[in-house]
């Protein structure tokens, strides 16, 4: 009998181990971004071409290494700030070198070019697939540069799965983002295939803004809190954002990260000020001790484990209340136990067992056909609307019972799907025209998706980017809710274009959006008319599937009564 379990060889070994730690162009900036700060630079540049898929170029005039450093950074396990396994709880810097370079140079091409200051020659290392193809001297500025190229051309497996061009841009963007809001005394500079951004040294109120846009600019409330060992600063705004996507940023030691948990500790206080969708923004840097904080448990090292979690919680919650409070926003009173503050549990909890509802045992349910419906009308329709909800009307079987938000939904989303359809995108000219400010990122977000906006109506001036003034709106949208379904719609782009063929999914969504405004407002007897006479000739469900529409007969009106 053959044996079945061998020793992997040390190349899928390296290469395996490589892909826990660069999974996309992304991970790769944030690395190497993260060996700049520790070399101590004050200026870097970033260039990219094809979203990091061709090549990453990363130029600072930090500290750079001696020739015998260089060669060893590339070596598997080296490092420059862990010499015993208590160091691991003891980290003060991001990286400095070594470590991830091995993981990089695994799966692309590098060429590393490093000067001291002290030196007239620098090192250049070219590698491949993890191996020195040429190491020599040569003349260069203080500090590095690294060009990887070609990122995953040796694991043909991992390039598949890299997404499309828009989204590895974005996420790659991003992480550029985290470290030039970390250190605003940097001067950073991002140029790619679509857009160049230069950042000089300044603020951290300035750099939000400068980086975000305009949008955040007289928006921002300081937040602070020290508590013996935990500090807590930063800022937090009163620009909401919705489309279901959060839209800050929490450090902790320097260090990014995402926490659904300590989220929540931060929202908690915003619950009374925001509508169903909205997040607050937020950029929080977190001290803690190092004792108290464990941050190895993820290897992008974008989570983390507190020793104290709950003490954290509870010290977020208390400085984002502090600064709204300060800044005169108000907020029911509640009790400041802990034992008292209800915090998001993740149990897992059994399965809960649909009870069936009076309406579903008494009322007959008409099949999902337009015929029946035009069958049982009566020649004059007549009803009412109650509590702008719901809407009844006498047909020849009984009562009819109408949902108005699901009904607005089938009817525009028929609507706008043809619209669509026929490329007529009927609109109507603002007298006043709306002007909102895009984050930088939202901006570029916009632009690739700005021809299927105005193919369902809307039209825009682009003048002053980021700046966008809506001048035109679809006809069954009105002014005092358009910004609002605007910069949903926008957010629910996914962060990539919108492909032509799966446009209906975005098309449910905009009508979802319309109809929970359209549903507040009351409708006239014509009107009414107008939309039971529609509803005999569509489908009885939205485009999500939920029923429109169900009968009441007769006879069960009467069981009901006796």
């Amino acid at each position: 009998m053959k044996n079945k379990i061998f020793l992997l060889s040390n190349e899928v070994i390296q290469q395996i181990s490589a892909g826990e730690i660069i999974q996309n162009p992304a991970s790769v900036v944030k690395e190497l971004l993260e060996n700049s700060l520790d070399a101590g630079a004050s200026e870097i540049k970033i260039k990219i071409e094809k979203a990091g898929k061709e090549s990453i170029h990363i130029i600072d005039n930090g500290e750079g290494m001696n020739h015998t450093d260089a060669q060893k950074c590339f070596q598997r396990h080296s490092t420059s700030k862990i010499k015993k396994a208590e160091d691991l709880f003891q980290l003060h810097s991001l990286g400095f070198r070594g470590e991830a370079l091995h993981s990089i140079a695994t799966v692309s091409q590098v060429q590393l070019i490093t000067c001291r200051e002290d030196n007239s020659l620098g090192s250049c290392i070219t590698i491949s697939g993890g191996k020195i193809e040429k190491c020599n001297t040569v003349k260069a500025q203080k500090g590095t540069q690294i060009r990887v190229n070609h990122l995953f051309y040796n694991t043909p497996g991992r390039l598949k799965f890299l997404r499309k061009d828009n989204y590895e841009q974005h996420k790659l963007f991003y992480e550029c983002q985290k470290i030039a809001l970390l250190r605003p005394d940097i001067a950073f500079s991002f140029s790619s295939n679509r857009k160049k951004i230069t950042l000089k040294p300044t603020t951290l109120a300035k750099r939000t803004v400068d980086l975000l846009g305009p949008a955040l600019e007289d928006k921002l409330l300081p937040c602070s809190l020290v508590k013996g060992k935990y500090k807590i600063e930063g800022y937090i705004g009163t620009a909401h954002h919705g489309g279901g996507q959060r839209h800050g940023f929490l450090f902790v030691n320097n260090r990014c990260i995402h926490s659904t948990y300590l989220y929540y500790a931060i929202r908690r206080p915003f619950v009374h000020l925001l509508e169903d969708g909205q997040h607050p923004f937020y950029l929080l840097f977190l001290t803690v001790p190092t004792t108290e904080l464990d941050i190895n448990i993820h290897p992008m090292k974008s989570e983390v484990a507190f020793e104290h979690e709950k003490k954290v919680f509870r010290y977020l919650e208390e400085a984002v209340e502090k600064s709204l409070h300060q800044c005169h926003f108000s907020f029911p009173k509640k009790s400041s136990r802990l034992s008292e503050v209800q915090q998001p549990s993740y149990e897992k909890s059994e399965p809960s067992v649909k009870k069936t509802s009076f309406w579903e045992k008494n009322i007959i349910e008409i099949e999902s056909s337009s015929d029946q419906l035009q069958e049982d009308l009566e020649e004059e329709v007549r009803g009412f609307s109650l509590k702008d909800a719901y809407i009844f009307s006498e047909v020849k079987s009984g009562l009819l019972i109408i949902d108005q938000k699901a009904a607005y939904e089938r009817i525009l989303f028929e609507t706008f799907a043809e619209r669509w359809k026929k490329s007529e995108g009927k609109s109507k000219q603002l007298l006043f025209p709306i002007e909102t400010a895009l984050t930088l990122e939202h901006f570029d977000l916009f632009l690739t998706n700005c021809h299927i906006f105005r193919q369902l109506g809307f039209n825009f001036n682009l003048e002053k980017p980021p700046y966008v003034k809506i001048i035109a709106i679809p006809l069954e949208i009105k002014s005092n809710y358009v910004l609002s379904i605007f910069t949903d719609l926008l957010s629910s782009c996914n962060n990539c274009k919108v492909k032509i063929e799966t446009i209906h999914p975005w098309i449910k969504q905009l009508v979802k959006k319309i109809a929970t405004y359209k549903v507040k407002e009351s409708m006239t007897i014509k009107e009414i008319k107008i939309l039971v006479r529609r509803l005999s000739h569509s489908p009885n469900a939205t485009p999500s599937g939920k029923l429109i529409w169900r009968i009441l007969s007769l006879e069960k009106i009467a069981e009901i009564m006796t």
